[in-house]
């Protein structure tokens, strides 16, 4: 069996924003799906991404345009990108830091998961590395 990873964008302002013709094509990676063949065939490609959120803009014929950035995809990819382990790890949420075991505890308050202790962050991910 042979996999592939497409990595592509869209320009969200476009009227035609969910059709094929609006979605540009960056990489496509043949392999299996990992975190290491993925950092390593898209070194340039994130290097770039990772620049253009710092700046959080683009400059073209000298004009600087505002650039926001989201990050989408199905799970498995997020999870991937984010150089986390798969859904059924101990704590396999993107958005925060819920053990499996706690998943389904239905006497948490409402928003107890998106509390500063719960949420997942750049900084966290980075201690954790």
């Amino acid at each position: 069996m042979t996999n592939f990873v497409v990595i592509s964008y869209s320009l969200l302002d476009s009227d035609d924003v969910m059709s094929s013709k609006e979605n540009h094509t960056v990489a496509v990676i043949k392999g299996h799906e990992s975190y290491d063949p993925l950092k390593s065939s898209c070194k340039d490609v994130f290097g770039y991404m990772n620049q253009l959120l710092d700046d959080g803009k683009i400059s073209i014929d000298g004009k600087d345009i505002p650039v926001e950035i989201f990050l989408g995809g199905d799970y498995k990819f997020l999870l991937l990108v984010l150089g986390m382990k798969g859904a059924t790890y101990d704590f396999a949420y993107i958005w925060c830091t819920c053990h499996k075991k706690d998943r389904y505890d239905m006497l948490k308050p409402m928003g107890f998961y998106w509390e500063q202790h719960m949420v997942r962050t750049i900084g966290k991910c980075k201690e954790w590395a």
